[in-house]
């Protein structure tokens, strides 16, 4: 299974998430033991999960917007030119 996102950091760590039928899969690997951790996240529950792992880092959580409560006219703005 291809990973969508992959990152890894100059010490070797690595994280990487997956699509799953049970929702996305988030696999963390530290390099320095070699240990692995697999979570599988409930997609009704990504957006406070995101939340959370930011809060841990000590980071500002970001503002996560869903674009299907999104108002039309907000997300068609016309004649602004990118201004809007």
């Amino acid at each position: 299974m291809t990973a969508v996102y992959s990152f890894t950091d100059r010490d070797g760590d690595s994280i990487e998430v997956h699509s799953s039928p049970d929702g996305p899969r988030i696999v963390a690997y530290d390099a320095c033991d070699g240990h692995s951790t697999n979570v599988t996240v409930d997609p009704a529950e990504l957006p406070e999960f995101v939340a959370a792992v930011y809060r841990a880092a000590g980071q500002d959580a970001p503002v996560m917007i869903n674009p299907a409560e999104v108002a039309e006219d907000w997300v068609h703005v016309t004649g602004t030119r990118g201004a809007a």
